[in-house]
């Protein structure tokens, strides 16, 4: 038994052409390369011990609750990649999906008036927009942690200075430790929380790019069938 490749048309709409699949899956293929590349790093980094020396030098346990947003942060890039790609076959293919964006901007745009089309287009914006917001905010917060992490080890490190301390030769091995695993805590949270924040924004660039092109494509194809 056979079946036919070419999925129904929505009735009013000429089924847009197919692009090759590389092209359907381009946004999935660019983050997907980009996190392998990274990731790659990341290993390289830990064969060298740079990674076990950030969580073993952080006594708060810190840089563990930032790789945790980090690792959320990740799990919401795959599912707008694979949102992104699944809106990008319905809108090429014509399929109906009545849960999608795209079947939602049709519906709404198809026999209206160019105001209605365009206050759609803004609701499309608006949809699209919400649903990366979440990764940005994580973004965001990866790099405040990691200036809470600088400030409690700020407070770590000074907790053990005081002029009383600093004069007698008992208590100086005990301070310059503190100094040290206080200013330890201020640095990695720091770097880690950096490092993982621009990771995150990267991926939220690659995702903003795709969902820019796929809500132009989709507004200049509502405004083409209004000509028509």
């Amino acid at each position: 038994m056979t079946f036919s490749s070419q999925a129904p048309a929505i009735p009013g709409w000429r089924a847009p052409t197919r692009r090759s699949a590389p092209a359907r899956g381009s946004v999935t293929f660019r983050l997907g390369l980009f996190n392998l590349a990274a990731l790659a790093l990341v290993g390289a980094a830990f064969g060298q011990g740079w990674v076990q020396q950030v969580f073993l030098a952080d006594s708060t346990g810190l840089t563990w609750a930032i790789l945790a947003v980090f690792l959320a942060g990740i799990g919401v890039s795959l599912t707008a990649a694979l949102r992104l790609a699944a809106e990008r076959d319905t809108l090429e293919g014509g399929r109906r999906r009545p849960e999608s964006w795209v079947a939602a901007h049709r519906e709404a745009t198809r026999g209206r008036c160019a105001g209605s089309r365009s206050i759609a287009a803004g609701a499309l914006r608006a949809r699209v927009g919400a649903a990366l917001q979440p990764l940005r905010h994580l973004a965001g917060s990866l790099v405040l942690l990691g200036l809470i992490g600088t400030v409690l080890g700020f407070i770590m490190a000074l907790s053990g200075v005081g002029a009383g301390i600093a004069t007698d030769v008992g208590q100086v091995g005990e301070m310059v430790t503190r100094l040290i695993e206080g200013m330890s805590v201020a640095l990695y949270t720091t770097l880690e929380g950096s490092v993982l924040s621009l990771w995150l924004t990267v991926n939220h660039q690659i995702l903003s790019a795709a969902a820019s092109g796929l809500v132009l494509e989709l507004v200049a194809e509502g405004e083409a069938h209004a000509r028509d």
